[in-house]
């Protein structure tokens, strides 16, 4: 269940409740022999009355608590948010490793290696040499692969520090979240 639900759970609970405190406080009324009301049992009627505040006081924080963390994450959960983070900076991983090991295919092109027949390691570039590597590194077939995959990684990055942001928010918004506890 998300954060918001619970919350969602936690106030409806508080309202259900509340009537039925009113209710109660009726039994510590009493008409006396003059037809007036009187107060039978003032302790019950206070404590009533002081846990009815108290619900009260919670279902408006809660709501506000409620609104913040509705805004902040939307239709979304801190677990999902935490997942996309997760997701984005193993992609940019990936990435990465895909960018690399383009770059060794095309060394391997360099020196007369067929894709079929390469084995990926860094053993390649001393085979090379130096100058065909910096050949490589400064051709435009690896030049255009570099771009796509640095926007690519920016885009991730951008959105892993989104998630990471609103994560921080809501988590900061649910720490304020105040649990109804025991209703009396």
């Amino acid at each position: 269940m998300s954060q918001i639900a619970d919350i969602e759970k936690q106030i409806r609970a508080c309202r259900s409740r509340i009537p039925a405190l009113r209710a109660e406080t009726r039994s510590c009324m009493s008409f006396g022999p003059a037809g007036e009301m009187e107060v039978s049992d003032p302790q019950r009627l206070k404590a009533l009355n002081d846990e009815i505040e108290r619900l009260e006081a919670l279902i408006a924080h809660n709501s506000e608590v409620l609104a913040r963390l509705q805004a902040i994450l939307g239709d979304r959960t801190i677990a999902e948010l935490e997942r996309e983070k997760v997701f984005a900076a193993n992609r940019i991983e990936g990435i990465k490793a895909e960018l690399d090991y383009d770059l060794k295919r095309l060394v391997g092109r360099a020196i007369g290696i067929s894709d079929d027949y390469l084995i990926v390691g860094d053993h390649l570039f001393h085979q090379a040499g130096r100058q065909t590597v910096s050949k490589v590194l400064k051709g435009e077939e690896f030049a255009g692969l570099q771009l796509k995959a640095e926007s690519e990684v920016a885009a991730l990055q951008e959105k892993l520090a989104a998630c990471s942001d609103m994560v921080r928010q809501a988590q900061s918004a649910f720490a304020d979240y105040r649990p109804v506890g025991g209703i009396a």
